[in-house]
């Protein structure tokens, strides 16, 4: 677009943030060689399994599925592809032996640090791109425009939280 920021009208604007979100929402970091044979699902979960472990707190497929918005049915899925690959193990809980926990391998610690590793990586690099004072004042911006959202009536809050007890904070 050739307009400068202070030329733009606000509904062109509201079409610009709308058109790039769209954008942002077609594109996520490709996958590494680390994590060939992986589809993106089994990915996210073994970084939601990595936090939950460094945290020391278990997972059950329920919130697996919380968390990544899927049914229960396809969380038994990727889990049982997990599984087969060495990434998990799952155990039943003493006591009810309908309820299932989910743990990392060591084979799955290892991996999972290392996607954590490449995701910071990847945001490095985009920082580098972007610059540092940039992306404070993105925060900056974000921020304010949740403060606006959140003190508005026009918005509704959605839970984006994992599930998993005492987390309180959105996973990974």
């Amino acid at each position: 677009m050739n307009e400068t920021a202070c030329d733009r009208s606000p509904e062109s604007l509201e079409n610009e943030v709308i058109a790039l979100t769209r954008r942002l929402k077609r594109l996520r970091p490709a996958l590494s060689p680390s994590m060939d044979g992986l589809t993106p699902m089994e990915v996210h979960a073994l970084v939601l399994l990595f936090c939950a472990d460094e945290r020391q707190l278990s997972v059950k497929p329920s919130d697996i599925a919380r968390r990544l918005r899927v049914s229960a049915s396809a969380v038994s899925q990727f889990l049982r592809s997990l599984e087969r690959k060495g990434f998990i193990v799952r155990t039943r809980t003493e006591g009810d032996l309908r309820s299932v926990r989910i743990g990392l391998t060591e084979k799955g610690q290892s991996l999972s640090a290392q996607l954590r590793r490449e995701r910071s990586k990847q945001f490095m690099d985009m920082v580098e791109f972007v610059g540092i004072d940039n992306m404070n004042q993105l925060v900056m911006i974000l921020e304010k425009i949740c403060d606006y959202a959140e003190a508005s009536d026009s918005f509704v809050p959605v839970s984006h939280e994992c599930g998993i007890p005492e987390r309180g904070i959105p996973c990974a």
